[in-house]
């Protein structure tokens, strides 16, 4: 009895873990829009994002960092919010910043 409660209890929530992740990612997918992605940095990234999304941009992912939260907005969103002061980084520039590049081989 005491084998089965090991396992049970070490197993189980193994596997809901490994399942949990691609469900988790998969519900998480959306409609990301037509523009480019960008890192929201802000202090309150919930209230941001609501406020972004009244400009047409939309976030992206189910998560959001303590910081900011990667959101898509095309010119004339990223034009509103740059007007009202949030600060929209590109992704391409902040993956440069942390050292990741573009591969030769994934653009052919």
């Amino acid at each position: 009895m005491n084998g089965f409660r090991v396992t049970f209890f070490l197993v189980v929530p193994l596997v809901f873990a490994v399942m949990a992740g691609p469900f988790a990612l998969a519900l998480g997918q959306g409609d990301r829009g037509t523009g480019d992605i960008y890192l929201l940095v802000s202090r309150v990234p919930d209230a941001a994002i609501r406020t972004l999304q009244s400009y047409g941009a939309q976030p992206v992912g189910p998560e959001m960092a303590r910081f900011g939260a990667f959101m898509t907005a095309d010119k004339d969103s990223l034009n509103a919010a740059r007007d009202a002061g949030f600060l929209m980084i590109p992704a391409t520039t902040f993956a440069a910043i942390c050292g990741i590049t573009p591969s030769l081989k994934d653009a052919t």
